[in-house]
């Protein structure tokens, strides 16, 4: 397998963008292995024009590498974002294809963390700190929220319990002595 150039890289970008059976999980023919194979071997002969030494695997192989990359900047964009930087201090993706890879964003997972700290604004609402970051971070199509189990809620119970024992901690009469 050759090194691929940028017009390579490009064209495979975009016949990758036009078989969503690849990147979408919630196409119907997600799951047909059939479908995925016969896209694959769509793009292989497409791109013959501009590289006629692919095969199949080095498609499958530079895919997946892009979208380690892409997936791999992406992250750093939102962390950097996350960490309360400046605009000027917002990591710029160094990937020269990122912005042509960007029609990903919304398949891919992401798990927003939400902070457990919460405080009043000016406007006597209670708003969480710290990394919300629903707002920026790509809708998830068709994906139903978990329903915490009873375990869930009650250890999500225990630890919103103990941080408000640690932020009051009771005064020396309300202590409680353990004997040994």
């Amino acid at each position: 397998m050759s090194n691929w150039n940028r017009i390579q890289t490009t064209h495979l970008i975009m016949l990758y963008e036009q078989h969503p059976v690849l990147y979408n999980s919630q196409c119907e023919d997600a799951l047909n292995r059939i479908k995925k194979v016969d896209a694959f071997k769509s793009i292989t002969e497409e791109l013959k024009i501009y590289r006629p030494e692919s095969t199949l695997e080095d498609i499958k192989t530079k895919i997946k590498t892009l979208r380690n990359q892409y997936i791999r900047e992406r992250n750093a964009v939102y962390k950097s974002k996350k960490s309360g930087a400046g605009v000027q201090d917002v990591y710029t993706p160094k990937l020269w294809c990122y912005d042509e890879l960007n029609f990903l964003d919304q398949f891919l997972k992401s798990t927003p963390s939400v902070s457990n700290i919460t405080q009043k604004n000016p406007f006597n609402h209670e708003e969480s700190l710290g990394d919300d970051t629903l707002e920026n971070e790509p809708e998830q199509e068709c994906k139903k929220k978990k329903k915490k189990t009873g375990l869930e809620v009650h250890i999500t119970r225990s630890l919103q319990v103990a941080e408000e024992s640690r932020k009051n901690p009771p005064c020396e009469t309300q202590k409680i002595h353990f004997q040994h």
